[in-house]
């Protein structure tokens, strides 16, 4: 040790602390004073002590919190091993600079490995002021491991205005996070002040352990700069039981997080077991923002198979921008098998939320979920407070609701915005959007939202455009409907083709449903198909529907030709005193109001404003057939608007029009 001047250690083999039995039976290499603390060799090796007395350390130490000298320490091919004891918790191996005002630069070339790993005691490389770990060489490895699954007790990386780099561009290398087995523990890569820079040729790899009250594996910044991380591939996996094992790369800097992804993608997943084992990348200050940028690996995003509250998700927490952006590949997201396991991207400020990818997926959970609105199995993208924009390239947009005995298990794009805010859908290339209702047999407790699939804004405006839009209500179970609905502003939703179909259990519809000026409209030959329902039960209806307690007017345009064709089902179940399927006269009626009916009709419906059917070119087909089997199966188009000019129907164009009983019932 040193106490007054500047220290330089240098072996040509190994350097090997290890801590003793009993108790105070630590090894140190370490200064006091204020000079650099300069450590070298071929390979370094800390090990903690095995005493039960404790006490008993090994570490390479800048004590001096006044220094400004620092510490460098410098490893070869033997590489960098930290391994906490095994008899106390203060058994524990370290690497530490006490400067705040000095900085700490640990590198180490052409090794294998650098591990961080905490037993019964932690393990740690800890710095007051800045840190630099570079771990670097052509043909070497070039591995980090922090933590352990066996770890009882702390694995750490942590300073200020950090960086970690597990092999540079060309080179190997991985960074590997694993939680351990103790309770209020973690294993953690950590910035504390200033900015954090972690990066890797390879794979960043966390798994958030197996304890009760952990805290998990994770990588994060608590200082106000910019953190920034960045990889061919990312894998986060939620715990495998226990409680609290997350995996987690955040923020909580005002500056902010970016994230650069290679091929290797983004993979995030919730735990199989356990509760609270999620997998995240969030951004949790209150006004950063956050930009992840992946390569063709795509976005991979999996709630959790078992268990409770086992979600995966990427999240913006502020009032900042949110964009996601993965160049030739494509998002999937997909809904647990537990009880509220969520796959989500979202933003809940006010930021705009901006994604974009050649294709996106969204399924709900195949099983689980529950009997009670929020503790379904989701996937969904959403934003709380601001604009919504999807870009998405021939892989188009897939929704599809999930399954099981329970219900909640839906698929969704939200946009919960207000006054001023918009959603808009763009899919590009000759990609479709495709939203399907699921197949889950139980509806919530006191709600009608089964596993549904829906596209929802609350904005001033929605605008949605695709080579086709196809919309089909599930085929069994209730409640499994397919919904594209702007609640407040206008509509605009354009394609080469529209279809809807209704399903074949219990309000199992298909519907394109607006309140303010509505403009739907098709550029092909196969126009819009409306097809009511099937089944032994009611209410699987196909409906474009102009609702009432809104304003503007309904207009549906048709070109290239096209054609309009609405087919009533084919369903035979009844219900009655049900005012989704009849008129507002009949249900202001009791005696028409108490009569049971099917209600699987397709129908063009505007309750207020004008309706305009528009045929814009030559050669278009409208075609009307009646269903058959149960009761009010019809096709029709319906104008029942109100108020000062409204009440106008017109379809215009010349179109050759063929009307068609139904083939039975009534």
């Amino acid at each position: 040790n040193s106490t007054t001047a500047a220290q330089n250690i240098t072996a040509t083999g190994g350097i090997s602390l290890t801590g003793g039995g009993g108790a105070n039976n630590s090894t140190q290499i370490f200064t006091w004073s204020s000079g650099l603390q300069s450590v070298s060799a071929n390979g370094i090796v800390l090990q903690g002590g095995t005493g039960v007395g404790d006490q008993n350390s090994s570490v390479i130490g800048s004590y001096n919190a006044s220094a400004t000298g620092g510490q460098s320490i410098t490893a070869g091919s033997g590489g960098l091993q930290l391994t906490g004891g095994t008899g106390g918790a203060n058994n524990f191996a370290s690497i530490g600079n006490s400067g705040t005002a000095s900085t700490q630069t640990i590198t180490v070339n052409n090794a294998a490995s650098v591990s961080v790993v905490g037993q019964a005691a932690g393990a740690g490389i800890f710095a007051s002021g800045n840190q630099t770990l570079l771990i670097q060489g052509a043909s070497s490895a070039n591995a980090l491991t922090v933590g352990s699954a066996a770890s009882a007790n702390y694995s750490s990386i942590n300073g200020n205005n950090q960086s970690v780099t597990a092999g540079t561009a060309g080179q190997s290398g991985s960074i590997n996070v694993y939680g351990g087995i103790a309770s209020a523990q973690s294993a953690n890569i950590t910035s504390n002040a200033g900015t954090q820079n972690v990066t890797t040729a390879g794979v960043i790899y966390e798994t958030g352990g197996t304890a009760s009250g952990s805290y998990g594996a994770n990588i994060s910044s608590n200082g106000s700069g910019l953190q920034s991380i960045a990889a061919n591939g990312i894998e986060l996996q939620g715990g495998a039981s226990g409680s609290g094992n997350s995996a987690t790369i955040y923020t909580a800097g005002p500056a902010g997080q970016s994230v650069t992804v290679g091929s290797g993608g983004i993979q995030i997943a919730g735990g199989a077991a356990g509760t609270n084992n999620a997998a995240s990348i969030n951004q949790n200050s209150a006004t950063g923002t956050q930009s992840i940028t992946v390569g063709g690996g795509g976005i991979q995003i999996s709630a959790g198979t078992g268990g409770t509250n086992n979600q995966a998700s990427i999240g913006e927490n502020s009032s900042g921008t949110q964009s996601v952006a993965v160049t030739g590949g494509n998002i999937s997201l997909t809904g647990g098998g537990g009880t509220n396991e969520w796959a989500e991207i979202y933003n809940r400020g006010n930021g705009t939320q901006s994604i974009a990818a050649n294709g996106i997926s969204l399924t709900g959970g195949a099983s689980g979920g529950g009997a009670a609105t929020g503790t379904g199995n989701p996937a969904q993208i959403s934003v709380s407070l601001g604009s919504q924009n999807v870009s998405v390239g021939s892989g188009g947009i897939t929704m599809i609701g999930g399954g099981g005995a329970l219900a909640g298990n839906y698929a969704a794009l939200y946009q919960l915005g207000g006054t001023g805010t918009s959603q808009t859908i763009t899919v590009s290339g000759g990609g479709s959007i495709v939203v399907q209702g699921g197949t889950s047999t139980l509806a919530n407790t006191g709600s009608t939202q089964g596993s549904r699939s829906l596209i929802y804004n609350t904005g001033s405006s929605q605008t949605i455009s695709a080579s086709s839009i196809t919309l089909t209500g599930g085929a069994v179970g209730p409640n499994n409907y397919a919904l594209i609905e702007n609640a407040v502003g206008t509509q605009n939703v354009s394609a080469t083709s529209i279809t809807l179909t209704g399903g074949g259990g219990t309000n199992n519809y298909a519907q394109i449903f607006g309140t303010a000026d509505q403009q739907i409209s098709t550029s092909a030959p196969a126009g819009i198909t409306l097809q009511g329902g099937t089944g032994a039960s009611y209410a699987n209806y196909a409906m474009i529907n102009h609702g009432t307690g809104g304003s503007g007017n309904q207009t549906i345009n048709i070109n290239g030709g096209g054609s309009v064709t609405l087919m009533g089902g084919s369903g035979t179940g009844m219900t009655a005193n049900n005012g989704n399927l009849v008129s507002a006269v009949c249900s202001a009626d009791p005696s028409c109001f108490a009569q049971p009916v099917t209600g699987d009709f397709a129908i063009f419906y505007n309750l207020v404003g004008n309706q305009v059917l528009n045929f814009q070119t030559a050669g278009g087909v409208l075609s009307i057939t009646g269903g058959s089997g149960g009761n009010k199966n019809n096709a029709s188009i319906s104008n029942q608007g109100t108020g000062s000019g409204s009440g106008t129907q017109s379809i215009t164009g010349f179109p050759s029009i063929t009307l068609t009983g139904g083939a039975s019932g009534g």
